[in-house]
């Protein structure tokens, strides 16, 4: 998608994602963040890196002040009740999107169809969550008032590992950018949902160090749902 050209005559480029409604300006950081993505070592020590990290600090807060959430798990013998709807117990997460295997986070999305999105097709439980952004500092790496630095980052993070989309092939990139998220001092933060499309965007919230809260955010039992 094509942005208005300068007065001096160069042109500005936009992309816009139709799976997540992101749009980046096209500039030296949209295709530096795909060179290191490809190196783990010389992203952490890349000036770029660096440059993230200083931004991330200055991220802005997402402004709601209450978010109704959702967690789909899909259903097997395991899953009781809402108890079994929280987050991986410590040391037994699989590696994820921005978790490492064994690191455990929360994840939430901004409506039920979106939380259904993240799962495999097949019978789902659900369950709904409603927490208050303050006191909690969460991030909202979709707003506008976000860097294109920012931008240009999660919107690779968003492209590993999905399919038919031309990112990373690991989630190293988005792993890097999730744990520099909480070394700036966030608990948490707010991306678009990458299985979205065109005309369906929803967007996920990604909480780290669940165990502390997770039970006072979960509405229990009165919430819990299995597909029939």
């Amino acid at each position: 998608m094509r942005g208005p050209t300068p007065s001096d005559g160069s042109l500005s480029m936009k992309v816009a994602r139709g799976h997540t409604g992101r749009r980046v300006l096209v500039d030296e950081d949209f295709y530096r963040a795909q060179t290191l993505a490809t190196c783990a070592l010389a992203l952490w020590l890349s000036p770029w890196a660096w440059r993230v990290r200083r931004e991330l600090r200055s991220a802005p807060l997402a402004s709601l002040s209450r978010m109704v959430l959702f967690r789909a798990r899909p259903d097997d013998s395991s899953i009781q009740g809402w108890e079994q709807m929280g987050p991986p117990p410590a040391g037994r997460a699989p590696d994820g999107r921005y978790n490492p295997a064994g690191i455990s986070v929360l994840y939430l999305s901004d409506s039920e169809a979106g939380a259904r999105l993240e799962v495999p097709a097949g019978r789902t439980c659900i369950q709904e969550y409603v927490i208050d952004a303050p006191p909690l500092r969460i991030a909202d790496l979709r707003s506008e008032e976000a860097s294109n630095l920012l931008h240009a980052a999660f919107d690779l993070a968003e492209k590993a590992c999905v399919a038919g989309r031309n990112g990373p092939a690991t989630y190293a990139f988005s792993q890097f950018l999730a744990r520099n998220t909480c070394r700036s001092g966030f608990e948490g933060f707010v991306v678009p949902g990458v299985r979205g499309s065109t005309n369906k965007h929803y967007s996920n919230v990604v909480l780290f160090e669940p165990e502390r809260g997770w039970r006072s955010w979960s509405l229990g039992s009165s919430s819990f749902r299995r597909d029939p």
